[in-house]
C-alpha cells in the first residue's frame, strides 16, 4: 500500500505544479510564487526568510512534511499552531529549540530556532490565523 502513496504524490505534485508555471496569473491576494525543481516553498512567503527553507528541510521535513502538511509530526501549517503556543512566536522559537528535531533535541541554536519560528508563524498566519 505504501508503494501506492509515490505515484499518487507525483501525480498529485505535477497537478499542483502546473498551476503555478509560467503564464499563470493571480489576483492580488494570491501571489505567484516561483518553485524550484527540488523544492516547492509551502504555503505562505517564507522564501522572504533567507535560509529558512533550508533548515527546515534540513530539520522539520521528515516528520513535517515537505510542505509542513504534517506526516509523522503535526502540520505546521495551520492556524491551530498560533493557538498551542498561546500566539506567541517567542513561546514556539523555545518550544523548538529545547525539543526539537523530535529525533536529536537540543541541538538548535537559538537563531536557528527563532528562524524556524518566524517560518512556521509566517505559514500559520498566512492560513488565517491572525
Amino acid at each position: 500500500m505504501r508503494a501506492l502513496h509515490l505515484p499518487l504524490f507525483a501525480v498529485l505534485s505535477a497537478v499542483v505544479l502546473a498551476g503555478c508555471g509560467p503564464g499563470t496569473t493571480r489576483t492580488a491576494s494570491h501571489p505567484t510564487h516561483k518553485p524550484t525543481a527540488t523544492t516547492v516553498p509551502p504555503r505562505g512567503e517564507p522564501q522572504a526568510l533567507p535560509g529558512a527553507l533550508s533548515l527546515y528541510l534540513a530539520k522539520c521535513a521528515v516528520c513535517h512534511g515537505r510542505h509542513a502538511e504534517g506526516g509523522i509530526g503535526p502540520p505546521l501549517d495551520s492556524p491551530a499552531v498560533l493557538s498551542h503556543f498561546g500566539h506567541s512566536e517567542a513561546k514556539l522559537a523555545r518550544f523548538i529549540q529545547q525539543n526539537m528535531p523530535y529525533n536529536n533535541p537540543r541541538t538548535l541554536t537559538a537563531s536557528q530556532a527563532d528562524l524556524l519560528a518566524k517560518f512556521i508563524w509566517r505559514l500559520s498566519t498566512h492560513r488565517g490565523g491572525r
